[in-house]
């Protein structure tokens, strides 16, 4: 099954709205891994987005998400999305 490009290309607006929105809010962070490896309400609230729009249209399809990560994350030959919600948190937060 393709995926209809008008599709992703919604889904990308609709996440930037939700980024935009919470640009100049305060975050709350957390250090995943390491002190430099962060993630705020954002990321989640992206990530919980792309996940729940895209399954409403493929239920059958998998993710490998950066928030959601846990390991060890493998591709297999089932479709899959690879989510990194913000790339570059850490600038992100320090605005």
């Amino acid at each position: 099954m393709m995926v209809e490009l008008s599709f992703v290309r919604s889904l990308a607006k609709r996440a930037g709205e939700i980024i935009k929105d919470g640009y100049m809010k305060p975050q709350h962070c957390d250090a995943k891994d390491s002190y430099a490896d962060l993630v705020t309400d954002v990321d989640k609230r992206v990530e919980d987005f792309l996940k729940s729009e895209i399954l409403s249209v493929y239920p059958s399809h998998k993710f490998i998400a950066e928030e959601g990560y846990s390991r060890p994350a493998k591709l297999g030959s089932e479709p899959t999305w690879i989510i990194d919600p913000i790339d570059g948190t850490s600038n992100f937060v320090s605005r």
